[in-house]
């Protein structure tokens, strides 16, 4: 009887811990989540962060942005991770990112590779044949081995 009592436990102490693991795996994907969508206590640890303070880059377009960072001289890392994730993208702005995805201004390429992201992850009628029509897979592959920050 012992060694019944003894397999049980071993199972519940198993499962105890798969469920653990699942539980942080579900906790890891949540914040990140919540970090790319901007949700959360995160501020940037850079000077820029004091210029970033403040501002409702949601009502920005996407010149705007690009603007903003050149006066404020924001760096790379800051400037998507504070501005272009958070600027409003619509299906209206597809021909100028599609234009500025071949600039050779890595702020402009990335603010342009930002914005396709947005435009392909609204959930009703993503551009997604307009991307491929376009020829834009072959310059995301290409992006794929540039140095630009994790955002």
């Amino acid at each position: 009887m012992t060694k019944t009592l003894g397999i049980k436990d071993d199972k519940n102490v198993k499962r105890e811990r798969e469920e653990y693991a699942v539980n942080l795996r579900k906790n890891k994907r949540d914040d990140l989540m919540k970090r790319r969508r901007g949700i959360g206590n995160s501020q940037p640890d850079t000077p820029a962060g004091t210029i970033l303070e403040g501002t409702d880059f949601s009502k920005f377009t996407i010149e705007e942005a690009l603007n903003y960072q050149k006066e404020h001289n924001i760096n790379l890392e800051d400037f998507t991770g504070n501005i272009a994730n958070k600027i409003k993208i619509v299906i209206t702005d597809f021909s100028l990112l599609n234009k500025m995805i071949y600039q050779d201004d890595i702020t402009c390429k990335l603010m342009a590779v930002v914005g396709m992201r947005k435009l392909l992850s609204i959930e009703t009628s993503p551009p997604i044949q307009a991307v491929i029509d376009a020829n834009l897979i072959q310059v995301f592959i290409e992006m794929l081995h540039h140095e630009i920050p994790k955002f």
